[in-house]
């Protein structure tokens, strides 16, 4: 039998090798553990009506910012409709006209479609508030 190809460690250099090999199991099955976190971490992020839609873009990020770090990809289409996914009941419809208008949906299309949205909703309700204080105030001129 020829030992060409076959190296011999000593004794160190196995045990220097199986110290590496359960430092790097050990830090698999942590970043399998972060890894879950996060991602129940985003599963369960929903945006409640009221709050800020800018917080909310920002706690999305963040989330997937992280996965990104431990090397994790996904498809940019699906983070698209993930975060269509968090808004609330209210922006139902917003979510289905958006995605019926385009047959791909990018994340920064969406982010950028929410915070306009968001703009338009703020003008609005600044409006009614504006439309509702002269009417108060023509009221009570008498």
């Amino acid at each position: 039998m020829s030992n060409q190809g076959k190296v011999e460690i000593g004794w160190v250099e196995s045990t220097k090798l199986h110290k590496q090999a359960t430092r790097n199991i050990l830090y698999a099955s942590k970043a399998s553990s972060n890894k879950l976190f996060l991602l129940k971490q985003a599963m369960h992020l929903v945006y409640k009506d009221g709050n800020s839609i800018s917080n909310h873009l920002n706690e999305f990020q963040e989330c997937f910012d992280q996965l990104f770090g431990m090397e994790e990809n996904l498809d940019d289409e699906i983070l698209a409709l993930w975060l269509l996914n968090t808004l609330s009941y209210s922006w139902e419809t917003f979510s289905v006209s958006l995605t019926n208008v385009a047959p791909y949906v990018t994340l920064k299309y969406v982010k950028s479609s929410v915070l306009n949205k968001e703009m338009q909703l703020m003008v609005w309700e600044g409006g009614v508030s504006m439309q509702a204080k002269v009417k108060t105030t023509k009221g009570g001129v008498g």
